[in-house]
């Protein structure tokens, strides 16, 4: 048969104060809490009157409670509720036990109840979770660690696209990579036709050989010729462009091979290509990586010299040689105090 029980609801509005009086001596035999309210007071339910044994408070909690916003706390009787608890429906019942009130509180299984503190150790096992059911933001930060994952469970189809950063990393000498396991279907696309190096500070980078070209180093660094520039015996030529746009300049023409060849120098001609700024003259000296070359040093190009005309300073002196030492170069050094003109040098040489 129905039951009518004498109910009391309670609006709950969030100061604290809206507790009536609980008197032992009242007829109600159940007190529903109501209302979703952030509370701006502490609330403290408690009995007046003296109590028997026996004598029970049943309260149904239907409301929500915000008591983190503002730092408040609930109790009930004494009983300290959670914030988790709070956000979930509750059967409460409170009774004194001739000496204490003794409180339960018992969740309803309408909301989500279950919390870390509510199990004990290696209770839920790891039959008990569902393939796919624990997904990333379910875990608390920093809660995976190394020792966590078994080995070789993280392979290439479990890393998303750029999830692992150097951050990410904690061990930068490399004892958490397992030999051969970074093949070359792991590595990102390199440039076509190209080669891994590392340069003078020691960074990683490509070196992209076009046709007939081949790497070359020093034990510094790397840099790349052309298979030709091996063959000896043919006169060649090497051009530059020297401009006398500032005050003082370097012009550079580096020859590479003298790593494993000899250069001999055969002629070097100047032609202006511009015409020569007035007022002032300009002045070329020739250097290379081994010193001066005979007369080729204080080359005056006389102020107002126009394109065409060809500077005579002489031919190198017989059997100027670059020996063979890797870092080898011809410098063209200006001078001009009034900037203007350009003189095109071109530098016959052969591989020995």
């Amino acid at each position: 048969m129905a039951i009518n029980l004498n109910i009391l609801s309670i609006p709950l509005n969030g100061t604290g104060t809206e507790i009536p009086t609980l008197n032992v001596t009242d007829a109600y035999e159940k007190y529903v809490l109501t209302g979703s309210t952030i509370a701006t007071g502490n609330y403290a339910l408690v009995p007046t009157g003296t109590p028997i044994q026996g004598t029970t408070f049943i309260f149904k909690y239907k409301a929500s409670v915000d008591i983190t916003t503002n730092g408040t706390t609930f109790s009930i009787f004494g009983q300290a509720l959670t914030q988790n608890q709070l956000n979930s429906d509750l059967d409460i019942e409170a009774y004194y036990d001739n000496s204490a009130w003794v409180v339960e509180i018992k969740p309803s299984f309408t909301s989500a109840v279950v919390e870390a503190s509510n199990l004990a150790p290696n209770a839920v096992s790891s039959a008990s979770i569902a393939n796919g059911s624990i997904t990333e933001p379910k875990l608390a930060t920093n809660s995976v660690t190394t020792n966590k994952i078994a080995n070789l469970n993280v392979t290439t189809t479990k890393v998303a696209d750029l999830g692992i950063t150097d951050a990410k990393i904690n061990d930068v000498n490399g004892s958490k990579v397992v030999d051969g396991t970074i093949t070359n279907a792991k590595l990102a696309t390199m440039t076509a036709a190209s080669l891994k190096f590392g340069n003078n500070l020691g960074v990683v980078g490509d070196l992209v050989l076009a046709n007939n070209e081949i790497p070359i180093g020093n034990g510094t660094t790397i840099t790349k010729i052309d298979v030709s520039d091996l063959q000896t015996g043919t006169l060649r030529m090497a051009t530059i462009p020297i401009n006398f746009n500032t005050a003082s300049s370097r012009y550079r023409i580096y020859f590479p091979v003298l790593a494993l060849k000899t250069i001999h120098i055969n002629t070097i001609s100047l032609f202006v290509s511009e015409t020569i700024a007035a007022t002032d003259n300009g002045e070329i000296d020739v250097v290379t990586s081994t010193g001066a070359i005979t007369n080729f040093t204080n080359i005056v190009v006389a102020a107002n010299t126009t394109p065409t005309n060809e500077l005579s300073p002489g031919s190198p002196s017989d059997n100027f040689d670059l020996p063979a030492s890797f870092g080898a170069y011809i410098d063209f050094i200006t001078v001009k105090p009034t900037p203007g003109g350009q003189v095109i040098a071109n530098v016959f040489y052969e591989i020995q």
